[in-house]
């Protein structure tokens, strides 16, 4: 929502620059992992563009986020786990490190995990004007039946047939 606004808002030109520089501090000052600094966790969002956390810090997946409330195309054994919709996922272990090697693992599982790819698949279909192109292919044919029309309608006219 406020991408959408910051978007619309940037065709202005100072009021533009001033939500732009809001939306951007508000991305560089949002709460991160307290195992991570600030460097690591761009880091791991660079390789894994859909990580990102919620208000209070904790990981969660953009794109599952995205796809859980749709409810469609859910094969067996496949479904959104809550912890990487609503930022429950966690670490374990006694020390940074091993808080850091649980973690990555449990990042690395869920981007093979066959519900993620699923995810990502859908959103990139969302994307597609799918709902165009099936009214274009479907007027498709009805223009052809017209042209046909005006053509015999054209010939018999020309040739002063009844």
């Amino acid at each position: 929502m406020i991408a959408v606004a910051v978007n619309f808002y940037r065709s202005i030109p100072l009021i533009g620059i001033y939500l732009h520089l809001i939306f951007v501090y508000f991305q560089e000052t949002r709460k991160i992992p307290s195992i991570y600094t600030l460097e690591e966790f761009h880091s791991k969002c660079k390789e894994y563009p859909w990580l990102t956390t919620d208000e209070e810090g904790r990981l969660l997946c953009s794109t599952c986020k995205e796809v859980s409330t749709l409810k469609i195309d859910q094969a067996q054994g496949v479904y959104i786990r809550s912890q990487w919709v609503t930022g429950g996922v966690s670490y374990s272990g006694d020390n940074v490190s091993k808080q850091k090697t649980s973690l990555r693992r449990k990042i690395y599982d869920h981007k093979n995990s066959m519900t993620h790819i699923r995810a990502g698949e859908i959103v990139e279909e969302s994307k597609k004007d799918r709902l165009k192109k099936g009214f274009k292919e479907q007027h498709e044919g009805q223009f052809e039946t017209t042209e046909r029309l005006i053509r015999s309608a054209y010939a018999v006219a020309k040739n002063n047939r009844p």
